[in-house]
């Protein structure tokens, strides 16, 4: 049986987004102004936030006592939605939102080059934030399975130790044909100039020299490095699709959360979130330099969950 659960409408950011890039238009200054108005907006909400939250410290502590948390991080196509989605239908008496904030994006940015940036929005921020976007709603769990917050898995980790913590992972090689299929790190990304590498990272000097797909696999492979080394449990997608007992073991009882198996096997089968149009082959008709690019940049991370 279905429940009615807390639903997040799309940001202003996203859904300008969505009518962006699925289409072919280029629009020259677009990236630069959509950026600046995140950049504004995410700027404006920390502040307001923060101040607001220190005079209700008190209270917003006692409400994190009183619930159960967890969050869940991959990167972009790995399933992050699905699961989100899928739980938030179905567990009891559970909250489960994807990407309940945008702001989240622009910090992603800024807490790849700052540890101290990372700590200072979960902290400061984004546990409030929580508590003031969910108040007056009656649930025991509130959980995020959420792309944008996996640079502060860390942070996340030291503000709220009593969250359970985990890792969604999938195949690279869809994860990427799926990404080059879209505007991530493309000429259409506003994020696409904010995003790179820390000083110290072993791409870092040659990034303004790597392609776009080069530079999509070091996010794959970096991002999902700094989660698996953070959080210390993976979920593999393609697992929790076909296996209930896999389902159980290792999203359910983790979490300590029930859904019915016939629930789990109604839904198994339908693709949510799917990517409109490939404009990327699969990996089988890849060029030899791309594979190669792949195997150099992924294939150390990769190994670690038997891809």
């Amino acid at each position: 049986m279905t429940k009615e659960n807390l639903q997040l409408k799309k940001r202003f950011y996203t859904r300008l987004m969505d009518v962006y890039r699925h289409n072919d238009i280029y629009i020259p200054g677009f990236n630069f102004l959509t950026r600046s108005i995140l950049q504004a907006k995410a700027e404006s909400d920390f502040a307001s936030i923060a101040k607001k939250s220190n005079q209700e410290s008190e209270a917003i502590s006692k409400w994190f006592e009183s619930k159960n948390f967890f969050f869940g991080y991959g990167v972009f196509r790995s399933g992050t939605t699905f699961l989100a989605d899928f739980l938030n239908r179905h567990a009891k008496n559970t909250t489960v939102q994807h990407e309940a904030n945008v702001n989240d994006y622009w910090y992603y940015a800024k807490a790849i080059h700052s540890k101290i940036e990372a700590d200072k929005y979960i902290s400061d921020y984004r546990l409030a934030e929580i508590y003031y976007r969910t108040k007056g709603l009656e649930f025991a769990t509130y959980g995020e399975i959420n792309p944008f917050l996996r640079r502060h898995c860390k942070a996340m980790q030291v503000a709220l130790p009593e969250a359970k913590q985990f890792q969604i992972v999938r195949d690279p090689r869809n994860v990427l044909r799926s990404l080059m299929s879209r505007e991530l790190l493309g000429k259409k990304d506003p994020m696409n100039a904010v995003i790179f590498p820390a000083k110290g990272d072993a791409y870092s000097e040659d990034w303004s020299n790597m392609s776009r797909f080069e530079k999509l696999c070091w996010l794959w492979a970096s991002d999902n490095q700094f989660i698996r080394e953070t959080v210390g449990h993976t979920v593999k997608f393609e697992n929790l699709r076909v296996d209930f007992d896999y389902f159980d073991e290792y999203v359910l009882c983790y979490l300590d959360l029930k859904v019915d198996a016939d629930a789990w096997k109604s839904e198994m089968e339908v693709v949510y979130n799917s990517t409109p149009r490939y404009t990327f082959p699969k990996y089988a008709d890849w060029s030899t330099e791309n594979k190669k690019h792949f195997d150099r940049i992924c294939g150390k991370e990769m190994a670690y969950y038997n891809y």
